[in-house]
């Protein structure tokens, strides 16, 4: 072995594998060094898999744990591959052949780890017998009575086993869901989805029901929908939520389907306020649904949203002072005015101003709010 060169980490991992199992004895990745100040390996270590100690850990608490038995005995064999430049290939650098436990038996020794692993062919015929609805054990005893017997397989029962659990697990995360999702598409229909809550849910909004946040802005999952919750908060200013809905576009038809589909799953019940973010097929579906609900704008999604609008004037101390007042500290419509018409004459702000009724505390002191000003 010694001076044995070869081009990459993983056809040295395989050199020392076949050694080791021609002695008896299973292998393990050790350490790596990289070149300085780089990503490439400068040299990698192969020890047997009795090298070393086992590190004790101190214990976190006291609940039970699964010991297993530590087979280390400090066994020094090892190898070394090291090169020169990044360019070079590997070259063994150090060899130990020192022994000082008992080797695996022959009749045993293909079922150590390093000597184990399913080949992309045996791969592919799995994933096929199983695509053909034949059961796992069948799979496995068909490719033992291929190779003649289980010791020259290459793995284990279990190993089989292991592959095709994670191969049925990427098949559900992958197809199962996004199937669903990618059949409405093709059929260019809206997936809509509401989860309504439980009868205390219901008790909830009956009792704190009177004001509701409404938030679309969540758009995290890897399906690429939208979670929308429906939020109120309790006498403690905890967060509850009444429902739950996953829409895959904001059009008025989508809104008007969920908000008929919340009302009715609360006993249709409209709430005095909902408020929301600022999104016209949202405000065209609460305005033919909950006819009798006000129509609140988040004020922190208005406060995001204005730097983006505003260019220069957001840097202007004097104009956030009038643009905040109009937000929350007006105490009549027309000190709102006033403080209105002392800001600079800006589009976006002449569209805020046509449904500041929406937005603006001052315009909506006739009706419950229990504080709330934004969705979250």
């Amino acid at each position: 072995m010694k001076n044995e060169i070869v081009k990459d980490e993983e056809e040295a991992y395989t050199l020392y594998c076949e050694y080791a199992h021609s002695k008896d004895f299973g292998v393990r990745k050790d350490k790596l060094y990289y070149f300085q100040g780089s990503s490439v390996i400068r040299q990698k270590r192969f020890v047997c898999y009795r090298h070393g100690e086992k590190e004790e850990r101190p214990r976190k608490s006291n609940k039970a744990s699964f010991n297993h038995i530590d087979t280390r005995s400090n066994y020094p064999a090892m190898i070394s591959f090291k090169r020169q430049t990044p360019n070079n290939p590997f070259m063994v650098d150090r060899f130990v052949m020192e022994h000082n436990h008992e080797m695996a038996s022959p009749k045993k020794r293909h079922l150590l780890r390093s000597a184990r692993s399913i080949t992309k062919t045996k791969k592919l015929v799995i994933e096929n017998t199983i695509n053909a609805g034949i059961k796992p054990i069948a799979t496995y005893s068909y490719l033992v009575e291929e190779t003649g017997r289980d010791d020259v397989l290459g793995y284990s029962k279990k190993d089989c086993f292991n592959f095709i659990h994670q191969l049925m697990k990427s098949k559900v995360e992958a197809e199962d869901a996004q199937s669903v999702v990618n059949e409405f598409n093709n059929r260019q229909r809206m997936i809509l989805f509401f989860i309504g809550m439980d009868n205390r849910s219901r008790i909830d909004y009956d009792i704190f029901g009177d004001v509701v946040s409404f938030d679309t802005t969540y758009r995290t999952n890897k399906y690429h929908m939208i979670c929308a919750p429906f939020i109120e908060i309790n006498h403690h200013w905890q967060n509850i939520i009444f429902g739950c809905a996953f829409l895959s576009d904001e059009s008025a038809k989508s809104f008007k389907w969920l908000f008929s589909t919340f009302l009715k799953s609360m006993g249709g019940i409209s709430p005095q306020t909902i408020i929301t973010d600022q999104a016209q097929g949202m405000t065209i579906g609460i305005r033919e649904v909950m006819l009798e609900t006000r129509h609140r704008l988040c004020q922190w999604h208005i406060s995001q949203n204005a730097p983006s609008h505003l260019g220069s004037l957001k840097n202007d101390k004097i104009f956030y002072k009038f643009f905040n007042k109009c937000m929350s500290d007006c105490d009549s419509i027309i000190e709102f005015e006033e403080t209105w018409q002392m800001m600079l004459d800006h589009k976006w702000l002449k569209n805020l101003y046509n449904i500041r009724h929406m937005w603006s505390t001052t315009f909506n002191n006739d009706v419950f709010n229990a504080g709330l000003k934004v969705t979250s």
